[in-house]
C-alpha cells in the first residue's frame, strides 16, 4: 500500500493518497473462507441471462474529433489511469493551453484509436490489451 500511496503523490494526486495510506486496507488472501464471500457477492452468470442486440452495423458512430480527445483528457482528475513510465498527467500537461499544431497532432491518434473502438473494430488480437484490468481484491 505505501508504494501505491508514493505513486500517487508522485501523480499529484493528494486524495487518492491520504485514501491509500489511511485505509486499513490489505490484499485479501485467496483462502476458501475469501472464496466463499467473493463468489456469494459475484455469482456466476445466469445461464438464461438474456442481452440486447448488437446494434445496427451499417449504422456506424460520429468520428471522434481532436476537440472532444482534449476535452475528455482535461476532465481526468490528476493521477488517474496511470501506467508504467508515461501517466496520463503527462498528456494532460501536454494539452494545456491553446490548441495548436503539435496538440492536434498528439490528440489524433487517441482520437482515430477511439473512433475505431465506438465502430466496433477492434481487432480480436488487441481486445484483452486494451480492455484487460489488473484487479486487486481488498479486504
Amino acid at each position: 500500500m505505501k508504494k501505491l500511496g508514493e505513486g500517487k503523490i508522485t501523480d499529484g494526486e493528494v486524495r487518492g493518497t491520504l485514501r491509500v495510506l489511511f485505509f486499513e486496507d490489505s490484499a485479501a488472501a485467496p483462502t476458501p473462507e475469501f472464496l466463499s464471500i467473493f463468489r456469494e457477492k459475484h455469482p456466476p452468470e445466469c445461464p438464461d441471462s438474456s442481452f440486447p442486440d448488437l446494434p445496427d452495423q451499417t449504422i456506424l458512430p460520429d468520428e471522434v474529433t481532436v476537440e472532444k480527445v482534449v476535452a475528455a483528457v482535461k476532465n481526468f482528475p490528476d493521477g488517474s489511469a496511470g501506467g508504467v513510465g508515461l501517466r496520463l498527467q503527462h498528456f494532460k500537461d501536454k494539452l494545456s493551453g491553446s490548441l495548436n499544431g503539435a496538440k492536434v497532432a498528439l490528440s489524433e491518434a487517441p482520437a482515430k484509436l477511439t473512433t475505431l473502438m465506438q465502430q466496433g473494430k477492434v481487432p480480436d488480437a488487441v481486445c484483452g490489451v486494451l480492455y484487460g484490468a489488473s484487479l486487486t481484491t481488498l479486504r
